[in-house]
């Protein structure tokens, strides 16, 4: 992919992890949108009249279901917070890609003794899981691979505090918000414990930068306004 990459003098990216996560001789060819992505398609769907689902839950994991999405470390993460004396349910929503692995996360939660704590939904329509999220008190996101991950903005939209992995995409992105608690990748105690503090009311979190981000990301017109930005400036000196 890199030596195919080679041949362009422009490349467009989504976000500021990618050309980090690259290396140092990309700069100058990768160039970074800003913003990089937006919320529209959230807030049209917020605005219609959405029935709330005859569903509680205290959390909620929505993704791709693929490990490097952290699929396989919700049991081990959801099993220390009830370890904690929190009696939490979990909502995983998405869809399986690998009958493997779909296979073995039911077998994690069986052996795990928590076939009543966490519920697999399936992949739910927008208006559902907008829903979901507003009645829930924390989004868990321990994702080992992403660039701008979408699940995270969309927590936020809806006032939902996210535990995640701190990998360059959550720390180039989100890095500001105090909303996104950030604990190191694969620590799966660290992670429950910030879990633990947020159902329990114990973590205060300051809001007020939240605002300013998510109106930066109101409108996909402005992003593709950036990729315009950039395009016309690379063609200028090319001149």
């Amino acid at each position: 992919m890199r030596r195919i990459l080679k041949r362009f003098d422009l490349i467009l990216s989504v976000s500021h992890s990618i050309p980090y996560e690259m290396g140092d001789q990309w700069i100058n060819t990768l160039k970074v949108l800003d913003p990089n992505t937006s919320y529209e398609h959230i807030k049209n769907i917020a605005k219609t009249n959405i029935s709330k689902p005859h569903m509680n839950y205290d959390a909620i994991f929505f993704a791709r279901l693929i490990p490097k999405k952290g699929v396989l470390d919700l049991s081990l993460i959801w099993k220390k917070v009830l370890e904690k004396g929190v009696n939490a349910k979990l909502a995983v929503a998405g869809k399986f890609y690998n009958k493997s692995v779909e296979i073995f996360f039911f077998k994690l939660i069986k052996s795990l003794s928590l076939t009543n704590y966490i519920d697999y939904l399936g992949f739910l329509p927008h208006e559902t899981l907008s829903s979901l999220l507003k009645s829930c008190k924390v989004m868990i996101y321990p994702s080992y691979l992403d660039a701008i991950p979408m699940a995270v903005m969309e927590s936020l939209f809806n006032n939902l505090p996210v535990v995640a992995y701190n990998i360059p995409a959550i720390k180039f992105n989100y890095g500001a918000l105090d909303a996104v608690i950030k604990v190191s990748p694969g620590n799966i105690n660290d992670m429950a414990n910030r879990i633990v503090e947020l159902l329990k009311g114990n973590l205060e979190l300051d809001y007020s930068k939240l605002k300013i981000f998510l109106k930066k990301f109101s409108s996909w017109r402005d992003v593709i306004k950036s990729e315009d930005r950039i395009i016309k400036l690379f063609f200028s000196k090319c001149l």
